[in-house]
């Protein structure tokens, strides 16, 4: 189960890549249910190096306008 903790701070982390990538607007538009959501599913991932990639398929699907997927 991710702690509040690890949601924190996987927050921030997306936060500053967003920021760094002009994308927190793109991200901010979108439902808050599917912000939780991703940020969940970032939380979640088992080694810092899969939270990374997680990061980087939301900022490719944000980049791109795709849509996020609900269910990741």
């Amino acid at each position: 189960m991710t702690t509040t903790h690890e949601i924190s701070a996987t927050r921030h982390f997306v936060e500053r890549a967003l920021i760094d990538f002009e994308l927190d607007d793109a991200f901010k538009n979108r439902p808050e249910p599917e912000q939780t959501q991703w940020l969940n599913w970032i939380a979640s991932a088992p080694t810092e190096k899969a939270e990374e990639y997680r990061v980087s398929l939301l900022l490719d699907a944000l980049a791109h306008e795709e849509h996020l997927p609900t269910n990741t």
